[in-house]
């Protein structure tokens, strides 16, 4: 499908050249590299780029993701050049371009240049870059919006709340969420998190569930810890401890143990566990998930949507040969169940449920929760049968 559509955009292109019509040869050009972009095939997308801007030099949007493809193959000091013509050529400051000028820099290892353009595009509009860093399907001011009723949320189920246990829950909660968003706009974790995943970004996207969509998904799956289950609770990809927090506040397992790779997002978790005064119940290190010890774990939450396809293999069969039985697993994609089994231990969907998410706030984010199940076979022993049957003898009567 896509090299047809290549084929189509080139002839089209060539088409519209020959006509001597270099606007829309420029249209097709670009519109063929940002298919080629998406598709990782960035050499190719930089030809189309270059072809585009060639016959169309004051497009802001073509420099821009020119930037982009010269970036992804690690040509930074000409992705820049780029990026910088299509500052150049707009009207204003544009949060996205800077935040891109940021990214380029990351890649380059250049932490004050990183800095100072993110907190340039922090300054054209920080609602914007929030919503970018958090994969938002939205402008700056549907993601504010968005944010002011998570908060209003929290709010109101701390006035409904009944009994001094119930307040004090929710209280603590509204701090974590408080807290966590606050995290987020902070221009050096912004930083350092561009800096961290620089070489990997395709790997480490970022976003969170909304709290409303957390606490919908622990009532339909069922999440709570119970007396009668394992106490722990494993995040594969806990990033700054989102779930880690709620696992342990809202569902009540103790430990929450998470694992990210992101040295700068493990610190920054354990700063604010330290901080809200819950060190004791949550636990983060830096550390391949699939060195994470769950052998006494209730509930594993997976953030392994981004992460390459044999690696989602490797994390399967672990949970198959160490979950204990009955623990449950919350999935942002589903498992390839299929033919996945290890000694009749099988992960068995429970429920699917779709919910908003900050990158999907169209309640179209598909959460699935699976149980490990262990089928047990039992032999029957055979009984030999005789065919046809031999006719029963008739005793003399006395």
């Amino acid at each position: 499908m896509v090299n047809e559509a290549v084929e189509s955009f080139t002839r089209a292109e060539a088409c519209a050249t020959e006509e001597k019509d270099l606007e829309s040869a420029a249209q097709y050009s670009a519109a063929m590299g940002l298919l080629l972009l998406s598709e990782q095939r960035y050499s190719e997308a930089l030809a189309a780029y270059d072809r585009a801007v060639s016959r169309l030099p004051c497009s802001e949007e073509v420099w821009a993701a020119r930037g982009e493809a010269l970036c992804e193959l690690g040509r930074f000091e000409e992705a820049l050049d780029s990026q910088r013509k299509a500052i150049d050529l707009c009207s204003g400051p544009d949060p996205g371009l800077l935040y891109n000028v940021a990214l380029t820099y990351a890649g380059m290892g250049d932490a004050d240049g990183c800095g100072k353009a993110l907190q340039k595009a922090l300054d054209a509009d920080r609602m914007q870059v929030m919503a970018i860093v958090q994969n938002f399907d939205g402008d700056g001011e549907l993601f504010a919006q968005r944010r002011q009723d998570e908060a209003a949320f929290l709010t109101r189920r701390l006035q409904e709340a009944d009994g001094d246990s119930e307040r004090r829950r929710w209280q603590r909660l509204k701090e974590v969420v408080t807290a966590l968003r606050q995290l987020e706009e902070d221009p050096a974790w912004l930083r350092d998190r561009l800096l961290d995943s620089a070489s990997g970004r395709n790997q480490t996207a970022y976003g969170s569930t909304w709290i409303e969509s957390f606490c919908h998904l622990a009532d339909a799956g069922s999440l709570y810890c119970t007396g009668t289950a394992p106490q722990q609770m494993v995040v594969f990809g806990s990033s700054i401890g989102w779930q880690c927090f709620l696992g342990h506040l809202h569902l009540g397992y103790a430990p929450c143990r998470g694992f990210e790779i992101l040295a700068s997002q493990v610190q920054a978790a354990q700063r604010l566990a330290e901080e809200l005064g819950l060190e004791d119940g949550v636990e983060f290190r830096c550390q391949d998930a699939l060195e994470a010890d769950v052998s006494e774990a209730g509930l594993v939450w997976l953030n392994t949507y981004a992460w390459p396809a044999e690696v989602k293999q490797r994390v399967a069969q672990k949970l198959l040969q160490e979950l204990p039985e009955g623990s449950q697993v919350v999935s942002y994609e589903p498992i390839p169940t299929a033919g996945l089994c290890w000694q009749g231990r099988h992960l068995r969907l429970k429920a699917s449920v779709n919910l908003e998410a900050s990158w999907d706030p169209e309640l179209t984010a598909e959460v699935h929760v699976f149980t490990l199940r262990t089928v047990y076979l039992v032999q029957m022993k055979k009984t030999a049968h005789i065919w046809p049957p031999k006719p029963h003898k008739t005793l003399p009567r006395p």
